[in-house]
C-alpha cells in the first residue's frame, strides 16, 4: 500500500508539481484516483507473504509437535502412571493422595499436600523436599523455620496446568521423576527390602498378537545400615583396573628397556665379531665352533628382540586390563579377569627368565 501511494504523489508532482492555490485541489485528485492494478498487486503480494508466514509457523509447530512426542517416548512414563506409583508410595507412607485433592485448573486435578500431616511430620527430612513447592524463595538472612510459615505450599499436578486463558497456574506446580518430592516418594521403594519380604510384583501388558510372559528379577546387596555394597563394590573395582593399568603400564616399560638393553649388547657382540680370530693358532675346534654357533644365534635373536620389542609390552599390558563387564554381569565371566591375572603371574617369571638366558654368552 505504502508503494502504491507513494507511486501515485510522484507521478502527480513530476506531471505539474505544487501550484499556487491548487494544493487542496490536488490532494482531492490524488485521493480520487483508484489505481486498481497497483492495489490489486500490493494487495497480493502481502497475501503472499502472510500466506508464506502461516506455512512457516506450522512447520515449526509440527517440529514442536515430533520433539515433544519423543521425549514423552524416551522418558517412557505417561502422567497417568506417576500418578499410580505416587498413589502407592504414600499410601505406604501412611496418607492418600485422594485426601490432598485441590482445585482443578481446567480438567486438570491438583493435590495440596500438607506438611503437617502425620506421614511427614514424623521424618524432618520431608521438609526439604516441600521448599521446592514453596511460593517464593527464601529472602537472604531470613530464618528457615520463619520462610516455612510465611511461604504457603503450591499445589501440585501430574499434567500441564494451563488456564482457559493459555496461561500456566502460577500456584500449581507440574511434577516430574526429577522433582525432589517425587524422588522422595520413591526412595521409599529402595528400601522396601527392609521392610519386607517380596510380595508384590508388578504387571505390563504391551501390544503384541502372541502372548508372552517375562520375568524379570534383580538382585540387590546390602550392607551394614543399608548400604549399597554393589556402588561399593564398582568403586572398588575401578581402584583395582587403575592400579592394575599402572602395574601394566610399569611392566612393560621394564619389559621393553630390558629388551632393548640385550639388543644392544647383542648388537656390540655382532659388531666385535671377528672370524679371523677363530684361525688363530690356540683356539680349540670345540671353542670355533661354540663361537660361530653364537654368533649365528645372535642374528636370529636380534630379529626376534625387534619383533618382541613390539609386541611384548602390549600383551603385558593386555593381561592386565580388566574388562568392562556390564552390571549384572555372571560368576563366569567375571572369574574370567582372576583366571588371566593368575596365568600372568605364573608365566612373567618363566617369561623374564626365557628372555635374560636366551642370547646365549652374551648374557
Amino acid at each position: 500500500m505504502g508503494q502504491v501511494i507513494e507511486q501515485r504523489i510522484a507521478d502527480r508532482l513530476n506531471a505539474s508539481g505544487i501550484e499556487r492555490g491548487r494544493a487542496t485541489a490536488l490532494a482531492e485528485a490524488i485521493d480520487a484516483e483508484t489505481d486498481t492494478e497497483l492495489l490489486a498487486r500490493a494487495c497480493a503480494e502481502m497475501d503472499d507473504e502472510e500466506r508464506a508466514r502461516h506455512e512457516r509457523l506450522f512447520r515449526d509447530l509440527d517440529d514442536l509437535w515430533d520433539v515433544l512426542e519423543r521425549s514423552r517416548e524416551r522418558v517412557g512414563v505417561e502422567p497417568e502412571e506417576l500418578q499410580q506409583v505416587m498413589t502407592t508410595a504414600l499410601d505406604r507412607a501412611g496418607t492418600r493422595l485422594e485426601d490432598a485433592e485441590s482445585e482443578p485448573v481446567g480438567a486438570v486435578k491438583t493435590f495440596r499436600f500438607d506438611p503437617a500431616d502425620p506421614a511427614f511430620a514424623r521424618d524432618a527430612s520431608w521438609a526439604d523436599a516441600f521448599d521446592d513447592l514453596r511460593q517464593r524463595r527464601r529472602k537472604r538472612r531470613e530464618r528457615v523455620s520463619e520462610w516455612r510459615r510465611a511461604a504457603a505450599i503450591r499445589a501440585v499436578s501430574f499434567e500441564p496446568p494451563v488456564c482457559p486463558d493459555g496461561t500456566d497456574a502460577p500456584e500449581v506446580v507440574q511434577v516430574h521423576l526429577e522433582h525432589r518430592l517425587v524422588r522422595r516418594l520413591l526412595s521409599r521403594f529402595l528400601s522396601q527390602g527392609f521392610q519386607s519380604d517380596l510380595e508384590r510384583v508388578c504387571v505390563v501388558v504391551g501390544p503384541g498378537a502372541q502372548p508372552r510372559v517375562i520375568l524379570l528379577g534383580r538382585l540387590a546387596l546390602y550392607g551394614a545400615g543399608a548400604a549399597r555394597l554393589r556402588r561399593r563394590t564398582e568403586e572398588r573395582r575401578a581402584e583395582i583396573a587403575r592400579d592394575l593399568t599402572r602395574r601394566g603400564n610399569g611392566e612393560a616399560r621394564d619389559l621393553a628397556r630390558l629388551l632393548e638393553a640385550q639388543r644392544d649388547r647383542i648388537a656390540q657382540a655382532e659388531k666385535g665379531f671377528d672370524p679371523r680370530q677363530l684361525a688363530l693358532p690356540g683356539v680349540e675346534d670345540a671353542e670355533r665352533r661354540q663361537r660361530e654357533r653364537d654368533h649365528r644365534h645372535w642374528r636370529t635373536r636380534l630379529a626376534e628382540i625387534e619383533r618382541e620389542i613390539e609386541e611384548e609390552p602390549a600383551r603385558v599390558r593386555a593381561s592386565l586390563r580388566v574388562p568392562c563387564f556390564p552390571a549384572g554381569a555372571d560368576r563366569s565371566r567375571l572369574s574370567l579377569v582372576a583366571n588371566q591375572l593368575t596365568q600372568y603371574r605364573q608365566r612373567c617369571p618363566n617369561r623374564r627368565a626365557s628372555i635374560l638366558t636366551s642370547n646365549g654368552s652374551t648374557s
